[in-house]
């Protein structure tokens, strides 16, 4: 018999937005162990699990494998933007150009004045800091540096484990030990999905080499599967064995007060420091799936779709943004993938409300300066060739998203700054869960609400850093309610 879709109320979605009704956000650094952290999570997943071997994401007939050269930042017709003196560049030097602009300026956004030349540099400093190990390691391109699809050297210095067939088999034992060792290395959620093929690139978008010359000589190149032992790339091609049937999803968390700096120089560091934090997580994850005996791909942002694989796993829902709304975090975080051989038990997707509430809300397409994000309804038709046609989803403008990162300095964030998802406790007033419940019409009512108690405004970076930060950024006092357990939850309610 057909599982039914477990029911989700009007009340009970407030309450999951609210954050205190969340499971799984036990402050990160309270003491709580990665077990305890992990059980807490699956309890409020399980609640809201879809049917075993449904995928809530639609394709059609006309889908095919997305082209990761057909993203913006890499196709030709958006790279070319002129800087601030009208001067065509590729995009990143016209952006670095505005960084340098704005700091001579003693700004730390086009409009958003520092103390001083000096502050506006620190904040650029610690921006550049963050994106250190990302840079050093690989940026997520397939089998380059750090990234690489097969063992390190240094595996060679543990024969007793090195390139030997599998001991440990069991699927639930192997399951646990992944999320465990996952939240140890830095993820904040992790969720485990079968590699859908479908969100695998057709190309990925890469260097020529892993050599240092070579670090702007790009090329694409395409991603196949075939019947081989372990994964490898040719001169040709890019080749996943059949055998890989699983994907390990983590996300890490970024700070909200950073990002609520908007579109300054702060705000791009919290995003920045979880690439470093995620290319640091991928080498020792796939080196200890390695070291089982399995064989394991890296991918930061690479290889994949990462909001698919993240849907599938069951961290949360695609939204109007583009990006991945969690129960936790809301968007306020990064993905990363790991493809591996090792056998997994996967998780199940969640709805939660998301969808529902995005197509009411608009509040990231209205306060998007460069108007990329569509207003109108999720489609099948792709908007241009940087989105995926044939996938049922909003289509954004990534193009003018691109050009603004040029405008501003920097990689912006506004659409998830002011997302009600990102925010604290407003949705646990009984005023507002009343209407959440009752009035599904009045949701437009939430929006004006969440406008007045001012969520979402903008921060000044003089206060962030004289804020209190924890360690890697992690809002730990934005969860101090939630530090319970999901049978907690229940009788809470």
């Amino acid at each position: 018999m057909e599982k039914k879709k477990p029911e989700l109320s009007r009340r009970d979605f407030g309450k999951i937005v609210a954050g205190v009704g969340v499971a799984v956000t036990i402050a990160p650094f309270g003491g709580t162990d990665a077990h305890a952290k992990e059980k807490a999570s699956q309890e409020i997943r399980h609640q809201f699990a879809m049917p075993d071997g449904v995928s809530p994401i639609k394709i059609n007939e006309k889908y095919e494998r997305f082209n990761e050269g057909h993203v913006a930042f890499y196709h030709p017709s958006s790279v070319m933007i002129p800087n601030f003196k009208g001067e065509t560049k590729f995009w990143v030097f016209s952006m670095m150009d505005q960084k340098q602009n704005l700091i001579n300026t003693a700004q730390h956004a086009p409009g958003v004045k520092a103390p001083s030349v000096a502050e506006a540099r620190s904040a650029r400093a610690w921006e550049s800091a963050a994106w250190t190990l990302n840079e050093m390691l690989g940026y997520g391109k397939p089998n380059r540096k750090m990234h690489l699809w097969d063992n390190f050297k240094a595996a060679k210095d543990w024969p007793h484990i090195y390139n030997k067939a599998p001991d440990e088999k069991d699927p639930a034992i192997l399951t646990n030990q992944i999320k465990y060792v996952t939240r140890l290395a830095g993820a904040d959620l992790v969720g485990i999905a079968r590699l859908n093929r479908n969100w695998i690139f057709k190309e990925a978008f890469t260097t020529v080499s892993d050599k240092p010359e070579d670090d702007n000589n790009f090329i694409t190149k395409p991603i196949n599967f075939k019947d081989i032992e372990k994964p490898t790339e040719t001169e040709d091609e890019y080749i996943i064995p059949n055998s890989f049937a699983n994907v390990i999803v983590s996300a890490f968390a970024m700070n909200r007060d950073m990002m609520q700096c908007l579109a300054t120089s702060m705000a791009h560091a919290a995003a920045a420091l979880c690439y470093s934090r995620m290319v640091a997580h991928d080498m020792w994850i796939c080196q200890f799936i390695r070291n089982q005996g399995y064989y394991a791909i890296p991918s930061c942002n690479g290889v994949g779709q990462s909001v698919a694989f993240a849907v599938e796993a069951g961290l949360g829902q695609a939204s109007r943004m583009g990006t991945i709304i969690t129960p936790e975090y809301g968007p306020m975080v990064r993905l990363s993938k790991i493809f591996t051989n090792m056998p997994l038990i996967p998780d199940k997707p969640i709805d939660f409300g998301v969808t529902e509430f995005c197509e009411t809300c608009k509040k990231c397409a209205r306060d998007c300066p460069s108007k990329a994000i569509s207003e109108g309804p999720q489609s099948y038709e792709a908007r241009d060739i940087h989105n995926a046609n044939g996938r049922y989803q909003w289509h954004n403008d990534h193009k003018k998203c691109l050009q603004y990162w040029v405008e501003s300095g920097g990689d912006c964030g506004i659409c998830v700054a002011v997302c009600p998802f990102t925010k604290g406790n407003i949705w646990i007033h009984d005023g507002v869960e009343w209407l959440i419940d009752k009035t599904r019409f009045l949701d437009p009512v939430m929006l004006g609400m969440d406008d007045a108690l001012g969520y979402g405004k903008t921060r000044n970076v003089e206060e962030v850093w004289k804020g209190k930060i924890n360690t890697y950024g992690l809002d730990t006092s934005h969860f101090k309610d939630t530090e319970t357990t999901g049978k907690d939850r229940v009788k809470k309610s």
